[in-house]
């Protein structure tokens, strides 16, 4: 009887190191603003500032995309003799697109919810209170997609991409986080404008996304 309550506890306790999908170790915690220079955009993990929700301008007929600040609460376990586990590779992205009551909308033509790759890595927390910080990108609407809401008459309205984190640790257990809402009001123009100043001409990190576009008037 003691042999099998010791072989009851170790498959039990081999089963939780196995399974995770808690919402809870790696979650989102906020949209990252780009950081627009000379040189380019960036997007930085640590900044503070976060962006609340987002801006679709379907006449570029592009796509927009989210960078989630990502954070991961498995420990650090690294140190002599004991390789790191506890990372998270970043694999993919689930996205639904719904209505502002959180209903799915039907986007013709097209499935919603819908997975798409992503890539990243997010490192362990060095203690309780220091998670471990990262981002990724996450393509929330493709031009399909805008294409398709701008024919169905969504092109001035507001909506929610619900966006769920898929990855492995580095010990090769299944992380997903809880999914995370952020709003995009979608328009038709409102971030083009054109002057006849070739010196006020500007640019954006994502051409139609946030940003307003000045261009030479044709």
């Amino acid at each position: 009887m003691r042999a099998l309550m010791k072989l009851s506890l170790f498959v039990g306790m081999f089963g939780l190191v196995g399974c995770v999908d808690d919402n809870v170790s790696v979650f989102i915690a906020g949209a990252i603003a780009p950081e627009q220079s000379d040189d380019g955009c960036r997007w930085d993990p640590s900044s503070s500032e976060s962006v609340p929700g987002g801006t679709l301008d379907v006449s570029f007929e592009g796509s927009y995309f989210v960078y989630p600040r990502i954070l991961n609460q498995l420990q650090r376990r690294a140190r002599s003799g004991i390789a790191e586990t506890n990372g998270v590779q970043l694999t993919a992205a689930e996205v639904t697109i719904r209505a502002l009551d959180g209903s799915a909308l039907s986007v013709p033509g097209l499935p919603n919810p819908f997975r798409i790759p992503m890539s990243g890595y997010i490192p362990p927390a060095a203690s309780p209170d220091a998670p471990g910080v990262g981002f990724g990108r996450v393509e929330v609407l493709t031009p399909d997609y805008t294409l398709s809401l701008e024919e169905a008459g969504a092109a001035n309205v507001s909506l929610l991409a619900s966006i769920r984190i898929i990855g492995k640790t580095l010990g090769d257990i299944d992380i997903e986080s809880a999914e995370w809402d952020f709003p995009i009001a979608l328009c038709s123009g409102c971030l083009r404008v054109c002057t006849t100043d070739p010196t006020m001409v500007t640019s954006a990190c994502n051409l139609g996304q946030d940003q307003r576009v000045v261009s030479v008037c044709p």
